[in-house]
């Protein structure tokens, strides 16, 4: 006898809507969750491909996972998020580290883990005490992120441990390290001001960020310069004392700046000292979030997710210790007009 009653409609689920808006799984969780870790647009973005696609939780479900992750998250690998920012209020002010964090943490919640952030430095954790608290909750996989290039490395007995680090500006310890493709960042954004006409565009950097950051922004400067046949023209580096930014742009005679990591701010150009005009400008993100202003938004949800990731990789995989080549994968970048 042949069943002649009509297929059950397929029921969306998450992965369904992360598909639809290329993200990951845990992105959207956030998302649709209106976590401030994700930026306002991409939340909202996010939120209306889940009512196109009819995206509805289910609350059987949701109860069983509560459930199943309120038992594991005990039973499963305990991991640590390590910065030697100066403080606790700084990072909490920093973007940069709270979205990067939370974006890691809710990873981890998704492979049933849990995350916990640890603060070393002078008025934070010792070296000592932290290898004290790890060794003592049992935690054997870290992520070192977004470590300040004005403090001391983190120096732990590495052997004991799997690890990531994300845009680490020290060369110790030499681990596997994620970051943002900032080399074709600032390369697309003088691509888009010779586009709007700009034939002398500058770069306005944050030293604050570490050298590998830094000479990815310029090499990308460089190349692209080069390659559309403009000046390639000395950056300005807007956390050093010493020239300021007006007096930066009137020397170099630019007609558009890109803000690298520095704070966008008014600019006055030329013989006329006119105002420099929106189409002229454009941003970089590294921590802050400017979407007023076309520009490069940092991958911090995706640097987060993917050192999750790629911990649990190495951690299935027993890889504890110092990597013979460590490796540096970038995160792909994505423009905002």
């Amino acid at each position: 006898m042949n069943d002649t009653s009509p297929a059950l409609p397929k029921r969306v689920i998450m992965a369904d809507v992360a598909r639809v808006a290329s993200v990951h799984k845990s992105t959207v969780s956030l998302a649709l969750r209106n976590d401030p870790s994700i930026p306002a647009h991409t939340r909202t973005r996010i939120q209306a491909i889940a009512r196109q696609l009819d995206y509805r939780p289910d609350p059987v479900l949701d109860a069983f996972n509560r459930h199943r992750l309120g038992r594991t998250t005990r039973s499963g690998y305990p991991l640590a998020f390590v910065s030697n920012l100066g403080s606790r209020e700084e990072f909490e002010r920093s973007h940069r580290h709270k979205a990067t964090f939370a974006a890691a943490r809710a990873a981890a919640e998704a492979h049933g883990c849990s995350l916990e952030c640890f603060l070393v430095g002078p008025r934070q954790l010792s070296i000592q005490r932290l290898a004290q608290i790890l060794r003592a909750r049992g935690i054997a996989a870290l992520i070192l992120g977004l470590p300040d290039s004005a403090q001391a490395p983190v120096d732990l007995d590495w052997s004991r441990f799997c690890a990531i680090a994300i845009e680490s500006p020290h060369p110790q310890p030499p681990l596997d390290t994620l970051s943002g493709n900032y080399r074709e960042a600032s390369k697309l954004a003088i691509e888009r001001l010779a586009t709007s006409g700009c034939r002398r565009p500058g770069i306005s950097l944050d030293s604050r960020f570490g050298t590998p950051i830094l000479h990815q922004l310029r090499a990308g400067y460089l190349f692209e310069c080069h390659h559309l046949r403009l000046p390639c023209i000395d950056s300005h580096d807007c956390s050093a004392k010493g020239e300021s930014l007006d007096a930066w742009a009137i020397r170099q005679s630019v007609d558009g700046i890109v803000f690298a990591g520095s704070t966008p701010r008014p600019c006055l150009v030329g013989k006329k000292r006119m105002p420099l005009p929106r189409a002229a400008i454009a941003v970089v993100e590294i921590d802050g979030t400017y979407p007023a202003l076309p520009g490069v938004a940092a991958p911090h949800a995706l640097l987060g997710q993917h050192a999750v990731e790629r911990l649990m990789l190495h951690l299935h995989a027993n890889l504890s210790g110092l990597p013979t080549l460590p490796a540096t994968t970038l995160m792909p970048i994505v423009w905002r007009d």
